[in-house]
């Protein structure tokens, strides 16, 4: 039985491995899920202007849904969340290089799904590629 809903993951600040972030409790809702995404990072520049970056993660979300007969269906699905947004090449060429390396750590994923904006991040449309 799986335990968690969902695992955040994130390449640490120095960029050369990666770190959990967030795990979601088994009972977690799709809402909890995408609250736990975090849509931006905030700093100051040497000029102290504020800057606002958003940020990369791959996820891995166990989805349950019902389908129209009743059936309760469950798919791992695989994320890659890299903003179109995010003004960090570093930080966009390091999650797409390494995704295939996580990836191959995490058994069983029934699909990946790219998003490059944090309001796509629907339950609905990764449901309906399963359908």
């Amino acid at each position: 039985k799986r335990k968690h809903r969902y695992i955040i993951y994130k390449p640490n600040d120095a960029k050369d491995a990666v770190e959990v972030e967030k795990v979601g409790e088994r009972n977690a809702t799709w809402e909890e899920f995408q609250e736990a995404i975090p849509r931006t990072t905030q700093g100051k520049s040497s000029a102290n202007v504020y800057l606002i970056n958003f940020t990369c993660r791959w996820v891995i979300f166990d989805l349950e849904w019902n389908e129209d007969d009743g059936r309760k269906v469950s798919k791992i699905v695989f994320m890659l969340f890299s903003p179109d947004e995010n003004h960090d090449n570093t930080e966009k060429f390091i999650v797409a290089c390494n995704k295939d390396q996580l990836k191959a750590k995490i058994p069983e994923t029934n699909r990946d799904w790219q998003v490059n904006s944090w309001d796509d991040i629907v339950k609905e449309n990764i449901v309906k590629t399963f359908q």
